[in-house]
């Protein structure tokens, strides 16, 4: 029984990583444009709003499969470790790193 549960579980982790990686997709699309995306108090509520949906263990994995996803060459997949690290320092210092 507890095998036939974790199945579940995983399966819901990876529609549920599938269903949120457009957004995701745009929020990276954006920090790669050098644009600030946390302009106001309202910013920062939506994109807290956006990482409670999408839920903490499932960030990494978003973004990751977003990235990739997006990549046209191997050069754009070169720069992936780097957007990443600024969307998470952007998470940081809006203090929304517990959001979950």
């Amino acid at each position: 029984m507890n095998s036939l549960k974790r199945s579940n579980e995983v399966m819901k982790f990876v529609l549920d990583t599938c269903q949120n990686a457009d957004k995701c997709g745009i929020l990276i699309d954006q920090i790669a444009k050098g644009q600030t995306i946390l302009k106001s108090e309202a910013d920062r509520i939506e994109m807290g709003l956006y990482l409670k949906e999408t839920g903490g263990a499932r960030w990494v994995p978003v973004c990751l499969l977003t990235a990739i996803h997006s990549a046209e060459d191997e050069s754009k997949l070169n720069q992936i470790e780097a957007l990443l690290t600024a969307l998470n320092s952007m998470i940081a210092e809006a203090q929304l790193t517990d959001i979950h």
